[in-house]
C-alpha cells in the first residue's frame, strides 16, 4: 500500500506563513484568518475538508466561548459515527480570534454554519478549499498540496505519539486497517533515523577505519 502523501514540520510552518499572509487591502486579512482557521482544523484536528465546511457554531462554541473540543456530528462524518476532537491550544486561539471578527456565525444560530460565503446560512464548499490550500500550496512549496494531506500529517503526527487506536477514534476511521497505512516511515522519519546513528558516532573515523 503506498503512504499518504504528507507535509514535514518545516513545510507545514512555510504554509501556514503563506496562508495567514496579508495584503495590501484590508478586507483580505479577514478571509486569511478564515482560511487559517480551517487549515488548521486539519493539521491540528484531523478534520476531513468536508466536515470543516459543514461544521455548525455549536459543534466548536459554548456561550460565546470555545469548547475544550470539536464535536463532529454523525450526520457529516464519512462513517455517519459522531466524534470528538480536543482543540490544540493554537487551535483554541484561532477560533477564538475568528468568532470576533465573524460575529455574525453566532448571531445567526440555529441557522448558520461556522464557515460560510455571502452569508452565514450559506457554507463554504470543498472546492473553495481545496483552492485556496493549492494555491497557498504552490506559493509556499512549489507543489500540489490539497486538504487531505494536512488530515494525513496529523494522522502521521499522532501515530508517532500514541496507540493507533487513539489515532482511529481521533480520525474517525471505522476499521483499525484505515489507520495503519499511517504506519508507514516518510522521508523526515528516515532523516531522523539517520540522524540519530550520527548521534552516536565519533566526529572523526579510529585511526583503523581511515583507509576504508
Amino acid at each position: 500500500m503506498t503512504p499518504p502523501k504528507t507535509l514535514t514540520d518545516s513545510e507545514v510552518i512555510d504554509l501556514l506563513r503563506v496562508i495567514a499572509r496579508t495584503k495590501a487591502d484590508t478586507p483580505t486579512k479577514p478571509k486569511r484568518l478564515r482560511n487559517l482557521t480551517m487549515a488548521l482544523l486539519m493539521l491540528d484536528a484531523g478534520l476531513r475538508v468536508g466536515e470543516v465546511c459543514q461544521l455548525r457554531p455549536e459543534n466548536v462554541f459554548f456561550d460565546g466561548k470555545v469548547n475544550f473540543a470539536v464535536q463532529i456530528p454523525a450526520s457529516i462524518t464519512k462513517t455517519k459515527t459522531e466524534r470528538a476532537v480536543p482543540l490544540s491550544t493554537r487551535l483554541k486561539f484561532y477560533l477564538a480570534t475568528y468568532i470576533d471578527v465573524f460575529p455574525l456565525v453566532l448571531q445567526w444560530q440555529p441557522e448558520s454554519f461556522l464557515f460560510y460565503s455571502k452569508r452565514p446560512s450559506l457554507p463554504l464548499t470543498v472546492r473553495t478549499v481545496e483552492r485556496f490550500i493549492q494555491d497557498d500550496g504552490y506559493n509556499a512549496l512549489n507543489r500540489r498540496i490539497t486538504p487531505h494531506m494536512l488530515r494525513h500529517t496529523f494522522a502521521t503526527r499522532m501515530m508517532r505519539m500514541v496507540d493507533s487506536r487513539i489515532v482511529q477514534q481521533l480520525l474517525g476511521h471505522s476499521s483499525l486497517s484505515s489507520t495503519q497505512i499511517y504506519t508507514h516511515p516518510n522521508y523526515q522519519d528516515l532523516t531522523n533515523a539517520i540522524n540519530k546513528l550520527n548521534g552516536t558516532q565519533k566526529e572523526k573515523p579510529d585511526s583503523t577505519l581511515e583507509n576504508v
